[in-house]
């Protein structure tokens, strides 16, 4: 009788407790508004959020929060939505928001995709965002990454530069800035074409035009498209010169074998000339 009475007395005190705490409103369970700048936690008595869900001890939290000061100092940080992890010492430790769909076994749903902050190892403060798809079986698969300096790989984990594509890249057009000076100045009187015995020369010896990398560098160092571009121009504006002078020099010959054989004419009209009279004083004796 003595335990009745003291359940009793127990659970009275919880139902007055929670009813101090929280009223209802249509369908809706609300906190009194004198309870409404606390912070609710589950799994957890101290909730640094509006509503903190995490187990006392444990590795992962998820938080909301009406905090959106993300830039401001490190206290201030969390968003509105923060997934978080306990453990900063390791890489790739971090949290993972997944989006997911069932057939009524939400508690083994087929993944479609996620979303994952984790911190890459260079030190506490340095972390990196992952993209993940699921090209088959449900298996969340990294597809794009954001470094924690900005770069962007899409089909590779480590880009290297602003960009870091791991396979084809279709595009309709492509358009680069670049600070590389434009080879115009070859068409200047002042510019020193190199001559083609020059060129013969040089690729008999090193197996690649002059200014453009052999194919060694180019296998271990890549191709700067930009750079490649206008050497590229380069050789096809002194190609163009080259071709401009043999045209020069097609015309001085055309017109000299023009002139040679107009002299071939008048050579051959003078020698029929001195035939014709050759053979006049042999027709007077007759």
């Amino acid at each position: 009788m003595k335990t009745f009475l003291l359940s009793t007395i127990a659970f009275l005190a919880f139902t007055i407790t929670c009813n101090a705490q929280w009223t209802t409103s249509g369908n809706s369970i609300i906190p009194l508004t004198a309870n409404l700048g606390f912070n609710v936690g589950i799994g957890t008595t101290a909730p640094f959020s509006k509503l903190q869900i995490g187990t006392p001890g444990g590795s992962t939290t998820v938080a909301l929060s009406n905090d959106v000061n993300i830039f401001g100092a490190y206290s201030t940080t969390r968003g509105n939505l923060n997934i978080c992890t306990t453990d900063v010492t390791a890489a790739n430790k971090g949290g993972l928001m997944t989006f997911s769909g069932g057939t009524g076994q939400l508690s083994d749903p087929y993944y479609f995709g996620g979303i994952r902050g984790a911190k890459e190892t260079g030190g506490v403060y340095q972390g990196y965002l992952a993209f993940y798809t699921v090209p088959s079986t449900s298996i969340l698969t990294e597809a794009m990454r954001i470094t924690s300096v900005g770069y962007v790989g899409i089909g590779t984990t480590s880009p290297d530069q602003k960009l870091t594509v791991n396979g084809n890249i279709h595009a309709i057009g492509f358009l680069a800035d670049t600070n590389i000076p434009v080879p115009d100045y070859v068409f200047k009187n002042d510019y020193n074409l190199p001559t083609l015995a020059e060129i013969k020369a040089y690729t008999d010896k090193n197996h690649h035009l002059p200014g453009v990398p052999a194919a060694a560098e180019m296998e271990k160092n890549g191709i700067n498209l930009g750079e490649m571009n206008m050497v590229l121009l380069k050789k096809v504006e002194e190609l163009t010169l080259y071709l401009m002078e043999q045209d020069k020099q097609l015309k001085e010959q055309q017109e000299q074998l023009s002139q040679q054989a107009n002299d071939y004419k008048l050579i051959i009209n003078r020698l029929k000339a001195l035939e014709t009279l050759k053979e006049q004083p042999k027709s007077n004796k007759n």
